[in-house]
């Protein structure tokens, strides 16, 4: 996959901020026409863990990133449920694996995360939206974290 610049990310939160009734549902649409098995994920997994603001804000921010990846790489295979399943499999062990380090390993690790991946500004912006948002409840923020990344790390698999 191409990489997401901060011009992407910033073209993609100006549109779909501009986007009214009709234009939403045809936005969903298209992410449901490209990417099912990510549109799919993404309300699932919401579904399971968050309340009604939390899983409209996340779903927003997804479709935002998706859109981004979108606009830097039109022609983007669709993921499939393998390639999910196996990235959804990784990063559980990822969590896993931090839930046994201390605060400091945990921030060491998380850092070491976002410096070193290849789309840095799509983490960035997933880390900086969950962050900034006070209305989210601290438990879901880690998790809504990783489902994004998790998302990032499927469509750079295809």
């Amino acid at each position: 996959m191409n990489t997401v610049t901060e011009q992407h990310l910033t073209d993609a939160v100006d549109y779909v901020n501009s986007l009214e009734g009709e234009q939403i549902d045809e936005l969903i649409e298209l992410f449901k026409e490209h990417q099912p098995f990510l549109m799919v994920f993404l309300l699932a997994v919401a579904d399971a863990e968050m309340n009604q603001d939390e899983r409209e804000d996340f779903f927003f921010i997804g479709a935002v990133m998706w859109y981004a990846c979108y606009l830097a790489n039109p022609q983007m295979p669709q993921v499939t449920e393998k390639v999910l399943e196996k990235i959804e499999d990784q990063n559980n062990q990822m969590i896993a694996y931090l839930e046994e380090e201390d605060d400091l390993s945990f921030t060491n690790s998380v850092e070491l995360v976002m410096t070193s991946h290849p789309q840095k500004e799509l983490l960035g912006f997933a880390a900086s939206e969950i962050m900034e948002n006070e209305d989210l409840r601290a438990e879901v923020t880690g998790m809504m974290f990783v489902h994004l990344k998790t998302m990032v790390e499927c469509l750079e698999e295809v």
